[in-house]
């Protein structure tokens, strides 16, 4: 009986034991268990959670907001998605454009040959169908197309005229285009008389007058913006005309091969200007 007794005491002892101890959660909700309700706020906010009670609101986000955000791992703030770039027009397709509206273009300005091989209008146009240049190439110039040149407004940047029997009181009536960054008339029978139009052309950069048999500088007024004056092949052009190449403190390009200047005359407007190249 007393063997009885004993075993039953120590059985007591030992469940009382068990019953003190502290019971732990299961591993997979110890990280849950030990969070701090500051820890969970954001969770809260960020995720729809379905209890007992049934599910929460989830906060709408701005169109805004939901442009700017895209979704982050868990425990990292949001990242700003970058913002789409504008698609450019492929090359091919700004080429038939522009190939396009020369063609509708042509019939109206009359185009003619001025003498053999091919002749040629060519125009860049904008997305809105605005002229940003315009050449003539080999072609016989008519009003028409003084009229439309002399019409063009400040979305040209250039007009190049090449090969053509233009003349200065045809030139003379392009006045109006201040806006232009290149000009170029060559392989043309000017004098020059009509390079006084140039002297409210501030943004003028490059001036092309290459080719042209007939040309002096007499009338070229200075142009603050000229970086780039070709006078190529223009045998009017010689040393008489290296004091008003020498006003022209802008440049950093000077063409004068096969013109009239010698070889000394290159080597002066060198040292007159120091910051340009001068080729001859």
């Amino acid at each position: 009986m007393l063997k009885v007794v004993l075993s039953l005491i120590s059985l007591s002892l030992i469940f009382s034991l068990t019953g003190c101890q502290d019971v732990q959660p299961p591993p997979d909700q110890q990280g849950a268990a030990n969070s701090s309700p500051a820890e969970e706020a954001p969770m809260a906010q960020a995720v729809t959670r379905v209890g007992e009670a049934g599910a929460q609101s989830q906060p709408e986000a701005t169109p805004a907001a939901q442009a700017e955000m895209t979704p982050a791992p868990q425990g990292q703030p949001a990242q700003k998605q970058p913002q789409a770039k504008p698609r450019k027009m492929n090359a091919g397709l700004r080429m038939a454009r522009d190939k396009e509206a020369a063609k509708a273009l042509r019939p109206k300005l009359g185009m003619e040959g001025a003498g053999f091989g091919p002749f040629a209008l060519q125009v860049n146009v904008d997305d809105d169908g605005n002229y940003t240049g315009v050449t003539l190439y080999n072609t016989k110039v008519n009003d028409k197309m003084v009229d439309f040149v002399a019409g063009l407004d400040d979305h040209t940047e250039y007009v190049m005229v090449q090969n053509t029997d233009i003349t200065d009181e045809q030139v003379a009536r392009f006045a109006k285009l201040k806006f232009l960054k290149r000009l170029e008339i060559s392989g043309a029978p000017i004098s020059g008389a009509c390079l006084v139009i140039l002297k409210d052309f501030d943004k003028l950069e490059k001036l092309n007058l290459s080719s042209n048999p007939y040309m002096s500088l007499n009338q070229l007024p200075e142009l603050p913006a000229l970086t780039e004056l070709n006078l190529l092949s223009s045998k009017g052009i010689t040393d008489a005309s290296i004091p008003k190449l020498a006003t022209l403190k802008g440049l950093k390009s000077l063409s004068l091969y096969d013109s009239g200047i010698t070889e000394a005359g290159a080597a002066k407007l060198q040292e007159l200007l120091p910051d340009c190249e001068v080729s001859h």
